[in-house]
């Protein structure tokens, strides 16, 4: 199956990597940037630990592979 994921950033990789895994044919592109658009994001999860007392329960491969699970059970592809 061929799918489109129209934005390249952090999420759009992610997905493209998801859906190639899963056996389909992802094509990733850019759209132009717009103003006002914010070109570079940065997370600090020690910011919200601090103000909020949040911390991450899961790691980024776990969470890839929930996501690729959630999507396998929905038949979604």
């Amino acid at each position: 199956m061929k799918i489109l994921v129209i934005g390249s950033g952090y999420v759009g990789i992610v997905k493209g990597m998801c859906f190639a895994e899963l056996g389909s044919e992802p094509l990733v592109r850019s759209i132009e940037t717009q103003k006002g658009s914010v070109n570079d994001t940065c997370s600090d999860a020690k910011k919200a630990a601090k103000l909020l007392g949040w911390n991450a329960k899961t790691n980024i491969e776990t969470c890839i592979l929930n996501y690729i699970n959630r999507i396998q059970n929905r038949n979604c592809l």
